[in-house]
């Protein structure tokens, strides 16, 4: 099919048959291309600025689709509400004012056991203790604040593993 036309040159040739190939007349079926879903991020952050940066980076990406709580309770509603969207992954400040980052996933565990979504707790901390919380309170992942920003492409990739499951399955 591919022929070089001379020794030495650069160029190939693309051999093409005359007569023209219909893909349905062989069996072939074209499916027009489906959009791919966007994937959906409940932050849960209580400081605004952290916030709408992390909303701004994952606007970089279409994939992504995001929305912010400054709460654990006003998302621990929003998951108890069938009504609402479901997200594929929450994405959870460890200190957050009122209900923890580490007590939502307690409770949503506890008390929403239909909800199996992907928690990733975060925090600017810097005690290893914090990310020991975390994974023992059953968050699928801790990621460093500073981290999070600074290799944002290196924990979309992270994030992205986590809910691939998740998003397939829908």
């Amino acid at each position: 099919m591919y022929a070089a036309k001379k020794a030495g040159r650069n160029r190939v040739h693309v051999a093409t048959s005359s007569r023209p190939v219909d893909a349905e007349s062989q069996g072939a079926t074209i499916a027009p291309a489906k959009p791919a879903r966007k994937i959906a991020v409940m932050l849960v952050e209580d400081d605004p600025l952290a916030a709408r940066l992390l909303v701004m980076l994952f606007a970089k990406h279409p994939g992504y689709t995001v929305f912010s709580l400054p709460s654990a309770e006003e998302a621990l509603a929003m998951l108890a509400d069938s009504s609402s969207p479901r997200p594929d992954l929450i994405l959870c400040d460890m200190h957050l004012p009122g209900v923890t980052g580490a007590q939502l996933v307690k409770t949503m565990r506890a008390v929403l056991p239909g909800v199996t979504t992907p928690v990733v707790l975060v925090s600017a901390s810097n005690d290893p203790a914090v990310a020991e919380q975390a994974t023992a309170v059953g968050a699928a992942r801790f990621i460093h604040k500073a981290r999070l920003v600074s290799e944002f492409e290196a924990s979309l990739k992270e994030l992205r593993s986590l809910i691939a499951p998740v998003a397939q399955a829908a």
